[in-house]
Protein backbone atom coordinates (compact mmCIF):
# COMPACT_ATOMS: atom_id res chain seq x y z
CA UNK A 1 0.00 0.00 0.00
CA UNK A 2 2.48 2.35 0.94
CA UNK A 3 4.26 2.36 -2.94
CA UNK A 4 0.87 2.15 -4.33
CA UNK A 5 0.44 5.45 -2.77
CA UNK A 6 3.51 6.97 -3.36
CA UNK A 7 3.20 6.07 -6.57
CA UNK A 8 0.22 7.67 -6.84
CA UNK A 9 1.28 10.72 -5.12
CA UNK A 10 4.39 11.58 -7.36
CA UNK A 11 2.04 11.34 -11.07
CA UNK A 12 -0.51 13.82 -8.82
CA UNK A 13 2.88 15.87 -8.55
CA UNK A 14 4.00 15.36 -11.92
CA UNK A 15 0.63 16.39 -13.49
CA UNK A 16 0.44 19.37 -10.80
CA UNK A 17 3.86 21.07 -11.99
CA UNK A 18 3.08 20.17 -15.60
CA UNK A 19 -0.34 22.36 -15.64
CA UNK A 20 1.72 24.60 -13.20
CA UNK A 21 4.33 25.23 -16.26
CA UNK A 22 1.61 25.47 -18.58
CA UNK A 23 -0.23 27.93 -17.22
CA UNK A 24 2.54 30.01 -16.56
CA UNK A 25 3.72 29.58 -19.81
CA UNK A 26 -0.04 30.50 -21.04
CA UNK A 27 0.02 33.90 -18.75
CA UNK A 28 3.16 34.55 -19.88
CA UNK A 29 2.50 34.72 -23.98
CA UNK A 30 -0.76 36.07 -23.34
CA UNK A 31 1.30 39.39 -21.42
CA UNK A 32 3.48 39.10 -24.13
CA UNK A 33 1.05 39.19 -26.71
CA UNK A 34 -0.99 42.22 -24.40
CA UNK A 35 2.52 44.39 -24.53
CA UNK A 36 2.84 43.94 -28.20
CA UNK A 37 -1.14 44.87 -28.85
CA UNK A 38 -1.34 48.85 -29.92
CA UNK A 39 -3.73 50.57 -31.12
CA UNK A 40 -4.30 53.04 -34.02
CA UNK A 41 -6.34 55.22 -35.73
CA UNK A 42 -7.49 54.80 -39.69
CA UNK A 43 -7.80 58.30 -40.60
CA UNK A 44 -4.95 59.43 -38.37
CA UNK A 45 -1.98 56.52 -38.93
CA UNK A 46 0.51 58.55 -36.67
CA UNK A 47 -1.82 57.27 -33.50
CA UNK A 48 -0.20 54.92 -31.74
CA UNK A 49 -1.65 54.01 -28.33
CA UNK A 50 -1.49 51.47 -25.83
CA UNK A 51 -5.16 51.21 -24.64
CA UNK A 52 -8.54 50.77 -27.17
CA UNK A 53 -10.24 54.08 -26.91
CA UNK A 54 -11.24 57.13 -28.82
CA UNK A 55 -8.71 58.83 -31.56
CA UNK A 56 -7.27 62.09 -29.72
CA UNK A 57 -8.08 64.14 -33.22
CA UNK A 58 -11.19 63.08 -34.81
CA UNK A 59 -12.74 61.17 -32.08
CA UNK A 60 -12.93 57.65 -34.38
CA UNK A 61 -12.73 54.24 -32.36
CA UNK A 62 -8.86 52.81 -32.54
CA UNK A 63 -8.18 50.32 -34.39
CA UNK A 64 -5.33 47.30 -33.06
CA UNK A 65 -1.87 48.13 -34.38
CA UNK A 66 0.88 45.50 -35.43
CA UNK A 67 3.57 47.74 -33.19
CA UNK A 68 5.82 46.26 -30.53
CA UNK A 69 8.40 47.35 -28.35
CA UNK A 70 11.07 45.35 -30.28
CA UNK A 71 13.78 46.37 -27.92
CA UNK A 72 13.71 49.44 -28.85
CA UNK A 73 15.99 52.49 -27.81
CA UNK A 74 14.42 55.04 -25.42
CA UNK A 75 13.77 57.46 -27.42
CA UNK A 76 13.02 55.70 -30.76
CA UNK A 77 9.19 54.41 -31.90
CA UNK A 78 8.10 51.99 -34.60
CA UNK A 79 5.40 52.93 -37.06
CA UNK A 80 2.92 50.41 -39.40
CA UNK A 81 3.61 49.61 -42.71
CA UNK A 82 0.06 50.56 -43.35
CA UNK A 83 0.46 53.93 -41.15
CA UNK A 84 3.65 54.56 -43.58
CA UNK A 85 1.85 54.22 -47.03
CA UNK A 86 -1.65 55.82 -45.66
CA UNK A 87 0.66 59.18 -44.61
CA UNK A 88 2.65 58.70 -47.59
CA UNK A 89 5.68 58.90 -46.05
CA UNK A 90 9.08 58.86 -48.14
CA UNK A 91 12.73 58.73 -46.94
CA UNK A 92 16.29 59.48 -48.55
CA UNK A 93 19.59 58.59 -48.45
CA UNK A 94 22.05 61.33 -46.40
CA UNK A 95 24.58 62.47 -49.60
CA UNK A 96 23.12 60.42 -52.45
CA UNK A 97 22.71 63.75 -54.32
CA UNK A 98 25.67 65.26 -55.53
CA UNK A 99 25.03 69.08 -55.54
CA UNK A 100 28.41 70.34 -54.56
CA UNK A 101 28.24 73.41 -57.58
CA UNK A 102 24.88 74.25 -56.02
CA UNK A 103 26.22 74.27 -52.37
CA UNK A 104 29.34 76.53 -53.42
CA UNK A 105 27.00 79.09 -55.23
CA UNK A 106 25.76 82.33 -54.21
CA UNK A 107 21.71 82.60 -54.51
CA UNK A 108 20.41 85.76 -55.33
CA UNK A 109 17.13 87.23 -56.06
CA UNK A 110 15.60 88.77 -58.60
CA UNK A 111 13.10 90.89 -61.33
CA UNK A 112 13.05 90.78 -65.21
CA UNK A 113 13.02 94.43 -66.21
CA UNK A 114 12.33 96.17 -69.51
CA UNK A 115 15.82 96.57 -71.10
CA UNK A 116 16.42 100.25 -71.49
CA UNK A 117 18.74 100.15 -74.48
CA UNK A 118 15.90 98.89 -76.59
CA UNK A 119 13.32 101.38 -75.85
CA UNK A 120 12.10 104.24 -78.14
CA UNK A 121 9.86 107.13 -77.46
CA UNK A 122 7.22 108.81 -80.05
CA UNK A 123 7.87 112.41 -80.46
CA UNK A 124 4.90 115.06 -81.03
CA UNK A 125 6.47 116.42 -84.26
CA UNK A 126 4.18 119.33 -84.49
CA UNK A 127 2.39 121.58 -81.57
CA UNK A 128 -1.29 121.16 -81.40
CA UNK A 129 -4.73 119.93 -79.86
CA UNK A 130 -5.14 116.16 -79.80
CA UNK A 131 -8.26 115.24 -81.16
CA UNK A 132 -8.13 111.54 -81.36
CA UNK A 133 -5.49 109.47 -79.64
CA UNK A 134 -6.13 105.59 -80.49
CA UNK A 135 -2.90 104.46 -78.20
CA UNK A 136 -5.40 103.74 -75.38
CA UNK A 137 -3.65 101.38 -73.08
CA UNK A 138 -0.28 100.05 -71.67
CA UNK A 139 1.33 96.79 -72.87
CA UNK A 140 0.01 97.41 -76.19
CA UNK A 141 1.70 96.48 -79.51
CA UNK A 142 2.09 99.00 -81.74
CA UNK A 143 3.87 98.93 -85.19
CA UNK A 144 6.04 101.92 -87.53
CA UNK A 145 3.47 103.75 -89.18
CA UNK A 146 0.30 102.91 -87.48
CA UNK A 147 -2.21 105.32 -87.09
CA UNK A 148 -1.80 106.71 -83.80
CA UNK A 149 -3.36 110.13 -83.04
CA UNK A 150 -5.36 113.04 -84.85
CA UNK A 151 -4.38 116.29 -84.02
CA UNK A 152 -5.58 119.80 -84.71
CA UNK A 153 -2.17 122.46 -85.53
CA UNK A 154 -2.85 125.92 -86.23
CA UNK A 155 0.87 125.92 -86.68
CA UNK A 156 0.66 122.98 -89.08
CA UNK A 157 -2.18 125.34 -90.97
CA UNK A 158 -0.07 128.02 -91.06
CA UNK A 159 2.37 126.08 -93.23
CA UNK A 160 0.24 124.44 -95.59
CA UNK A 161 -1.23 127.98 -96.72
CA UNK A 162 2.44 128.81 -97.40
CA UNK A 163 3.03 125.63 -99.39
CA UNK A 164 -0.07 126.00 -101.22
CA UNK A 165 1.10 129.63 -102.37
CA UNK A 166 4.42 128.78 -102.98
CA UNK A 167 2.89 126.04 -105.41
CA UNK A 168 1.42 128.16 -107.29
CA UNK A 169 4.18 130.43 -108.13
CA UNK A 170 6.79 127.41 -108.15
CA UNK A 171 7.64 128.03 -112.00
CA UNK A 172 9.36 131.57 -110.69
CA UNK A 173 10.31 131.07 -107.39
CA UNK A 174 11.23 127.36 -107.06
CA UNK A 175 14.03 128.15 -103.93
CA UNK A 176 10.61 128.79 -102.20
CA UNK A 177 8.80 125.92 -102.97
CA UNK A 178 11.44 123.62 -102.51
CA UNK A 179 12.28 125.58 -99.07
CA UNK A 180 8.61 125.48 -97.58
CA UNK A 181 8.25 121.88 -98.92
CA UNK A 182 11.54 120.73 -96.71
CA UNK A 183 9.83 122.65 -93.89
CA UNK A 184 6.62 120.11 -94.17
CA UNK A 185 9.22 117.49 -94.44
CA UNK A 186 11.11 118.28 -90.85
CA UNK A 187 7.60 118.19 -89.20
CA UNK A 188 7.29 114.71 -90.72
CA UNK A 189 4.49 115.13 -93.25
CA UNK A 190 4.67 112.54 -95.18
CA UNK A 191 5.35 112.77 -98.91
CA UNK A 192 1.97 111.03 -99.61
CA UNK A 193 0.47 113.96 -97.30
CA UNK A 194 2.44 116.74 -99.38
CA UNK A 195 1.55 115.33 -102.44
CA UNK A 196 -2.23 115.31 -101.67
CA UNK A 197 -1.87 118.81 -100.07
CA UNK A 198 -0.05 120.50 -103.51
CA UNK A 199 -2.49 117.92 -105.85
CA UNK A 200 -6.12 119.24 -104.08
CA UNK A 201 -4.47 122.67 -102.77
CA UNK A 202 -6.46 122.42 -100.09
CA UNK A 203 -5.64 122.86 -96.04
CA UNK A 204 -5.99 119.68 -93.92
CA UNK A 205 -7.46 120.75 -90.54
CA UNK A 206 -7.13 117.53 -88.69
CA UNK A 207 -4.13 116.06 -89.71
CA UNK A 208 -2.90 112.13 -88.80
CA UNK A 209 0.28 111.36 -87.15
CA UNK A 210 1.94 108.00 -87.85
CA UNK A 211 4.30 105.62 -85.56
CA UNK A 212 7.77 105.85 -86.28
CA UNK A 213 8.64 103.02 -83.36
CA UNK A 214 7.88 99.94 -83.06
CA UNK A 215 7.12 98.16 -79.81
CA UNK A 216 4.83 97.37 -76.58
CA UNK A 217 3.71 100.59 -75.43
CA UNK A 218 5.04 101.00 -71.37
CA UNK A 219 4.14 104.47 -70.74
CA UNK A 220 1.42 106.80 -72.30
CA UNK A 221 1.48 110.66 -71.69
CA UNK A 222 -1.22 112.05 -73.24
CA UNK A 223 -4.78 112.10 -73.91
CA UNK A 224 -7.41 113.15 -75.91
CA UNK A 225 -7.93 117.17 -75.68
CA UNK A 226 -4.45 117.79 -74.29
CA UNK A 227 -2.71 120.84 -76.36
CA UNK A 228 1.09 119.24 -76.54
CA UNK A 229 4.20 121.01 -77.44
CA UNK A 230 6.28 120.19 -80.56
CA UNK A 231 8.59 117.59 -79.53
CA UNK A 232 6.47 116.55 -76.58
CA UNK A 233 6.55 112.82 -75.69
CA UNK A 234 3.44 111.08 -76.25
CA UNK A 235 4.30 107.46 -75.32
CA UNK A 236 6.95 105.30 -74.81
CA UNK A 237 7.83 102.01 -76.08
CA UNK A 238 9.83 98.61 -75.10
CA UNK A 239 11.66 95.98 -77.49
CA UNK A 240 10.88 93.18 -75.20
CA UNK A 241 12.98 90.70 -77.86
CA UNK A 242 15.17 90.85 -75.04
CA UNK A 243 14.95 91.89 -71.21
CA UNK A 244 17.03 92.56 -67.90
CA UNK A 245 17.33 90.84 -65.26
CA UNK A 246 17.87 92.48 -62.23
CA UNK A 247 19.34 91.61 -58.59
CA UNK A 248 20.23 92.66 -55.31
CA UNK A 249 23.10 92.11 -53.89
CA UNK A 250 24.31 92.44 -50.64
CA UNK A 251 27.29 94.64 -49.24
CA UNK A 252 28.63 91.76 -47.72
CA UNK A 253 28.24 89.85 -50.76
CA UNK A 254 29.49 92.42 -53.74
CA UNK A 255 32.83 91.03 -53.56
CA UNK A 256 32.00 87.61 -54.98
CA UNK A 257 30.42 89.31 -58.39
CA UNK A 258 32.46 90.90 -61.41
CA UNK A 259 31.55 91.76 -65.12
CA UNK A 260 31.65 88.95 -67.29
CA UNK A 261 31.02 86.44 -64.70
CA UNK A 262 28.73 83.58 -65.64
CA UNK A 263 25.25 83.01 -64.05
CA UNK A 264 22.57 81.05 -63.81
CA UNK A 265 19.03 81.95 -64.08
CA UNK A 266 16.03 80.42 -63.21
CA UNK A 267 12.24 81.86 -63.34
CA UNK A 268 9.76 81.22 -60.78
CA UNK A 269 7.28 81.09 -63.58
CA UNK A 270 9.06 78.23 -65.71
CA UNK A 271 11.40 76.18 -63.12
CA UNK A 272 12.38 73.44 -65.34
CA UNK A 273 14.08 76.69 -67.47
CA UNK A 274 17.60 77.48 -66.78
CA UNK A 275 19.47 80.12 -68.66
CA UNK A 276 23.00 80.91 -68.46
CA UNK A 277 24.50 84.15 -69.12
CA UNK A 278 26.86 86.70 -68.06
CA UNK A 279 26.48 89.96 -65.52
CA UNK A 280 27.04 93.02 -67.73
CA UNK A 281 26.32 95.44 -65.41
CA UNK A 282 27.55 96.17 -62.02
CA UNK A 283 25.55 99.33 -60.44
CA UNK A 284 28.80 101.92 -58.87
CA UNK A 285 26.44 103.24 -55.99
CA UNK A 286 25.48 101.57 -53.73
CA UNK A 287 21.80 101.52 -52.26
CA UNK A 288 22.08 103.24 -48.39
CA UNK A 289 18.67 102.03 -47.61
CA UNK A 290 18.39 98.80 -48.74
CA UNK A 291 22.60 98.39 -48.45
CA UNK A 292 22.02 96.75 -51.82
CA UNK A 293 24.04 97.08 -55.36
CA UNK A 294 21.98 95.96 -58.36
CA UNK A 295 23.70 93.80 -60.94
CA UNK A 296 22.52 92.91 -64.27
CA UNK A 297 22.97 90.40 -66.93
CA UNK A 298 20.38 90.66 -70.51
CA UNK A 299 18.24 88.09 -71.67
CA UNK A 300 17.23 86.94 -75.06
CA UNK A 301 13.36 86.97 -74.82
CA UNK A 302 12.65 86.01 -78.57
CA UNK A 303 9.32 83.77 -77.49
CA UNK A 304 8.51 86.02 -74.95
CA UNK A 305 8.05 84.12 -72.03
CA UNK A 306 10.16 86.42 -69.98
CA UNK A 307 8.10 89.30 -69.00
CA UNK A 308 8.36 92.33 -67.15
CA UNK A 309 8.13 92.07 -62.90
CA UNK A 310 8.33 88.27 -63.24
CA UNK A 311 10.39 86.91 -60.51
CA UNK A 312 14.14 85.14 -60.87
CA UNK A 313 16.80 83.36 -59.18
CA UNK A 314 19.98 83.59 -59.82
CA UNK A 315 23.33 81.38 -58.83
CA UNK A 316 26.44 82.90 -59.01
CA UNK A 317 29.38 80.33 -58.50
CA UNK A 318 31.81 81.08 -55.78
CA UNK A 319 35.52 81.67 -57.23
CA UNK A 320 37.40 80.65 -53.85
CA UNK A 321 36.40 77.03 -53.96
CA UNK A 322 38.90 75.71 -51.12
CA UNK A 323 36.26 73.01 -49.50
CA UNK A 324 36.71 69.77 -52.17
CA UNK A 325 35.42 67.67 -48.96
CA UNK A 326 32.28 65.53 -49.64
CA UNK A 327 29.25 67.82 -48.55
CA UNK A 328 26.64 66.19 -46.39
CA UNK A 329 23.28 67.21 -48.19
CA UNK A 330 19.64 66.67 -46.80
CA UNK A 331 16.18 68.12 -48.45
CA UNK A 332 14.67 70.86 -46.67
CA UNK A 333 11.38 69.27 -46.09
CA UNK A 334 13.17 66.17 -43.98
CA UNK A 335 14.45 69.22 -41.50
CA UNK A 336 11.67 70.75 -38.70
CA UNK A 337 12.61 73.66 -36.73
CA UNK A 338 12.76 74.35 -33.23
CA UNK A 339 13.61 77.95 -32.18
CA UNK A 340 17.20 77.73 -32.75
CA UNK A 341 17.21 74.02 -33.28
CA UNK A 342 16.77 72.05 -36.15
CA UNK A 343 16.33 68.14 -36.15
CA UNK A 344 15.38 65.37 -39.07
CA UNK A 345 13.79 62.00 -38.36
CA UNK A 346 16.37 59.03 -39.08
CA UNK A 347 15.04 56.01 -39.70
CA UNK A 348 16.48 52.23 -38.48
CA UNK A 349 18.73 50.66 -41.64
CA UNK A 350 16.57 47.59 -41.10
CA UNK A 351 13.33 46.74 -42.56
CA UNK A 352 11.20 47.51 -39.81
CA UNK A 353 10.19 51.55 -39.97
CA UNK A 354 11.79 52.38 -36.97
CA UNK A 355 12.52 56.35 -36.48
CA UNK A 356 14.14 58.21 -33.76
CA UNK A 357 14.77 62.40 -33.61
CA UNK A 358 18.21 63.72 -33.92
CA UNK A 359 19.79 67.53 -34.15
CA UNK A 360 21.38 68.70 -36.72
CA UNK A 361 23.46 71.91 -37.68
CA UNK A 362 22.80 73.35 -40.81
CA UNK A 363 26.11 75.30 -42.86
CA UNK A 364 24.81 76.32 -45.99
CA UNK A 365 21.64 75.90 -48.19
CA UNK A 366 20.46 75.74 -51.74
CA UNK A 367 16.61 76.26 -53.42
CA UNK A 368 16.01 72.68 -51.92
CA UNK A 369 18.98 71.22 -49.68
CA UNK A 370 20.48 72.19 -46.79
CA UNK A 371 24.11 71.36 -46.12
CA UNK A 372 24.98 69.95 -42.88
CA UNK A 373 27.65 70.46 -40.81
CA UNK A 374 26.74 67.70 -38.08
CA UNK A 375 24.48 65.55 -36.53
CA UNK A 376 24.42 63.02 -39.82
CA UNK A 377 26.29 60.52 -42.00
CA UNK A 378 26.58 60.00 -45.15
CA UNK A 379 24.67 56.77 -45.67
CA UNK A 380 21.90 57.45 -43.16
CA UNK A 381 18.07 57.19 -44.19
CA UNK A 382 16.17 60.40 -43.07
CA UNK A 383 12.53 60.99 -43.63
CA UNK A 384 11.92 63.28 -46.46
CA UNK A 385 8.73 63.69 -46.71
CA UNK A 386 5.55 63.39 -44.17
CA UNK A 387 7.96 64.29 -41.62
CA UNK A 388 5.26 66.19 -39.36
CA UNK A 389 3.30 63.14 -39.58
CA UNK A 390 6.33 60.94 -37.81
CA UNK A 391 6.92 64.21 -35.24
CA UNK A 392 3.04 63.14 -34.22
CA UNK A 393 3.81 59.78 -33.59
CA UNK A 394 7.23 60.10 -31.30
CA UNK A 395 4.80 62.83 -29.33
CA UNK A 396 1.74 60.59 -29.20
CA UNK A 397 4.27 57.32 -28.30
CA UNK A 398 5.65 59.47 -25.44
CA UNK A 399 8.75 60.27 -27.14
CA UNK A 400 11.18 62.84 -27.79
CA UNK A 401 10.06 65.12 -30.52
CA UNK A 402 10.22 68.44 -31.97
CA UNK A 403 6.29 69.72 -30.93
CA UNK A 404 7.30 68.17 -27.13
CA UNK A 405 9.77 71.01 -27.35
CA UNK A 406 8.28 73.40 -28.59
CA UNK A 407 8.71 75.84 -25.31
CA UNK A 408 12.61 75.96 -26.54
CA UNK A 409 13.81 79.81 -26.68
CA UNK A 410 13.38 81.26 -30.24
CA UNK A 411 16.08 83.88 -31.74
CA UNK A 412 13.63 86.72 -31.67
CA UNK A 413 14.69 90.24 -33.23
CA UNK A 414 14.26 93.75 -31.76
CA UNK A 415 11.98 95.69 -33.69
CA UNK A 416 10.11 99.07 -32.76
CA UNK A 417 6.94 98.95 -31.59
CA UNK A 418 5.50 101.36 -34.80
CA UNK A 419 6.37 98.80 -36.83
CA UNK A 420 4.82 96.11 -35.16
CA UNK A 421 1.59 98.20 -35.13
CA UNK A 422 2.03 97.80 -39.32
CA UNK A 423 1.70 93.90 -38.72
CA UNK A 424 -1.80 93.93 -37.35
CA UNK A 425 -3.11 94.80 -40.84
CA UNK A 426 -1.86 92.23 -42.32
CA UNK A 427 -2.80 89.61 -39.73
CA UNK A 428 -6.15 91.33 -40.09
CA UNK A 429 -6.41 90.38 -44.15
CA UNK A 430 -4.43 86.85 -43.12
CA UNK A 431 -7.75 86.15 -41.23
CA UNK A 432 -10.39 87.17 -43.74
CA UNK A 433 -8.25 85.15 -46.28
CA UNK A 434 -8.71 81.59 -43.58
CA UNK A 435 -11.82 83.06 -42.57
CA UNK A 436 -12.93 82.44 -46.79
CA UNK A 437 -10.91 79.35 -47.07
CA UNK A 438 -13.14 78.06 -44.86
CA UNK A 439 -16.09 79.28 -46.10
CA UNK A 440 -14.97 77.46 -49.23
CA UNK A 441 -15.32 81.13 -50.98
CA UNK A 442 -12.86 81.89 -53.47
CA UNK A 443 -14.25 85.34 -54.57
CA UNK A 444 -13.93 86.17 -50.84
CA UNK A 445 -10.32 84.49 -50.68
CA UNK A 446 -9.48 86.42 -54.23
CA UNK A 447 -10.30 89.82 -52.91
CA UNK A 448 -8.74 89.25 -49.42
CA UNK A 449 -5.40 87.85 -51.32
CA UNK A 450 -5.30 91.07 -52.89
CA UNK A 451 -6.29 93.31 -49.76
CA UNK A 452 -3.38 91.66 -47.83
CA UNK A 453 -0.63 92.73 -50.90
CA UNK A 454 -2.28 96.04 -50.85
CA UNK A 455 -1.73 95.97 -46.55
CA UNK A 456 1.89 94.58 -47.33
CA UNK A 457 2.88 98.06 -49.46
CA UNK A 458 1.98 99.69 -46.70
CA UNK A 459 4.19 98.54 -44.32
CA UNK A 460 7.14 100.80 -43.97
CA UNK A 461 10.34 98.47 -43.79
CA UNK A 462 12.39 101.67 -43.38
CA UNK A 463 11.47 101.31 -40.20
CA UNK A 464 14.01 98.71 -39.48
CA UNK A 465 17.71 99.94 -39.49
CA UNK A 466 18.74 96.57 -38.28
CA UNK A 467 20.58 95.27 -41.25
CA UNK A 468 19.79 91.53 -40.26
CA UNK A 469 16.13 92.58 -39.45
CA UNK A 470 15.79 94.16 -42.88
CA UNK A 471 16.92 90.98 -44.43
CA UNK A 472 14.63 89.08 -42.50
CA UNK A 473 11.78 90.85 -43.06
CA UNK A 474 12.34 91.52 -46.92
CA UNK A 475 12.28 87.39 -47.36
CA UNK A 476 9.21 87.42 -45.54
CA UNK A 477 7.76 89.51 -47.56
CA UNK A 478 8.65 88.40 -50.79
CA UNK A 479 7.30 84.97 -49.60
CA UNK A 480 4.22 86.40 -48.50
CA UNK A 481 3.88 88.53 -52.00
CA UNK A 482 4.71 85.19 -53.97
CA UNK A 483 1.61 83.42 -52.39
CA UNK A 484 -0.93 86.36 -52.72
CA UNK A 485 -0.11 86.66 -56.48
CA UNK A 486 -0.83 82.89 -57.19
CA UNK A 487 -3.97 82.99 -54.68
CA UNK A 488 -5.15 86.37 -56.38
CA UNK A 489 -5.25 84.95 -59.93
CA UNK A 490 -6.59 81.35 -59.03
CA UNK A 491 -10.21 81.04 -59.19
CA UNK A 492 -9.72 77.00 -57.38
CA UNK A 493 -10.72 77.27 -54.08
CA UNK A 494 -8.67 74.11 -53.15
CA UNK A 495 -5.81 75.16 -55.17
CA UNK A 496 -5.52 78.19 -53.57
CA UNK A 497 -5.45 75.51 -50.13
CA UNK A 498 -2.65 74.56 -51.05
CA UNK A 499 -1.05 77.82 -51.48
CA UNK A 500 -2.47 79.00 -47.90
CA UNK A 501 0.00 76.15 -46.08
CA UNK A 502 2.85 78.08 -47.53
CA UNK A 503 1.94 81.51 -46.62
CA UNK A 504 1.13 79.83 -43.14
CA UNK A 505 4.12 79.04 -42.42
CA UNK A 506 5.48 82.22 -43.37
CA UNK A 507 3.15 84.20 -40.90
CA UNK A 508 4.40 81.91 -38.70
CA UNK A 509 7.36 83.04 -38.96
CA UNK A 510 7.02 86.26 -38.43
CA UNK A 511 5.14 85.56 -35.37
CA UNK A 512 7.76 83.47 -34.19
CA UNK A 513 10.82 86.27 -35.60
CA UNK A 514 9.42 89.55 -34.73
CA UNK A 515 6.40 89.07 -32.01
CA UNK A 516 2.88 90.11 -32.25
CA UNK A 517 0.71 92.01 -29.45
CA UNK A 518 -1.22 89.83 -28.58
CA UNK A 519 -1.39 85.73 -27.94
CA UNK A 520 -1.35 83.66 -31.22
CA UNK A 521 -2.41 80.21 -31.32
CA UNK A 522 -0.88 77.46 -34.14
CA UNK A 523 -3.10 75.25 -35.12
CA UNK A 524 -2.44 71.64 -37.01
CA UNK A 525 -4.16 69.44 -39.14
CA UNK A 526 -2.07 66.16 -39.47
CA UNK A 527 -4.36 65.27 -42.61
CA UNK A 528 -3.88 68.32 -44.67
CA UNK A 529 -1.34 68.51 -47.78
CA UNK A 530 -2.16 64.53 -48.53
CA UNK A 531 -1.80 63.99 -44.86
CA UNK A 532 1.61 65.49 -45.20
CA UNK A 533 0.06 67.96 -42.37
CA UNK A 534 -0.60 71.51 -42.03
CA UNK A 535 -1.03 74.79 -39.93
CA UNK A 536 -2.56 78.38 -39.57
CA UNK A 537 -2.90 80.82 -37.19
CA UNK A 538 -5.87 81.98 -35.20
CA UNK A 539 -6.26 84.68 -32.47
CA UNK A 540 -8.42 82.27 -30.40
CA UNK A 541 -8.02 78.66 -28.65
CA UNK A 542 -10.30 77.21 -31.63
CA UNK A 543 -9.85 75.25 -34.39
CA UNK A 544 -11.45 76.17 -37.53
CA UNK A 545 -10.10 74.31 -40.49
CA UNK A 546 -9.48 76.23 -43.45
CA UNK A 547 -7.83 73.59 -45.79
CA UNK A 548 -11.22 71.37 -45.22
CA UNK A 549 -14.01 73.78 -44.42
CA UNK A 550 -17.06 72.20 -43.41
CA UNK A 551 -16.39 68.39 -44.75
CA UNK A 552 -13.87 68.40 -41.75
CA UNK A 553 -14.30 71.79 -39.93
CA UNK A 554 -12.97 70.82 -36.58
CA UNK A 555 -9.93 68.61 -37.35
CA UNK A 556 -7.00 69.59 -35.94
CA UNK A 557 -5.55 71.01 -32.14
CA UNK A 558 -3.77 73.55 -30.93
CA UNK A 559 0.07 72.68 -30.94
CA UNK A 560 1.50 75.77 -29.80
CA UNK A 561 0.45 79.22 -28.51
CA UNK A 562 2.98 82.15 -28.71
CA UNK A 563 2.72 84.80 -26.21
CA UNK A 564 4.89 88.15 -26.00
Amino acid sequence: MKIKHIIILTIVLIIGISIGRLTSSTKEQKEVEEVKKMWTCSMHPEINLPEFGDCPICGMDLIQSDVGTDNLSENAFKMTKNAMALANIETFEVGSINIEKQMNSINISGQIKTNENKTNVQIAPFAGRIEKMYIKSVSEFVKKGKLIASIYSPELIVVQNEFIEAVLIKEEQPELYESIKKKLELLEISKEQIHQIEHTKKVVKIFNLYSNVSGYVTDIFAEEGNYINEGATLFKVANLNSVWAEFDVYEQDIKSFFIGQEISIIPNAYPEMEITTKVDFIDPILNTDKRTVIIRTTLKNSDGKLKPGMFVNGFVYKTDKNNSNAKIIVPKTAVLWTGKRSVVYVKDKGDEPVFEMRNIKIAGETNEFYEISSGLKIGEIIVSNGTFTVDAAAQLSGKKSMMSNLTEEVEELEVDKSFLKQLEFIFEDYMKLRDALVEANNEKAIESARNFEKSLLKVQSNRLRDKKTYETWMKSENSLNKALEEISKTNDVEKNRLVFINLSKEMINIVKVFGFQEPVYIVHCPMADNNRGADWISFKNEVVNPYFGDKMLHCGKVKQVIEN
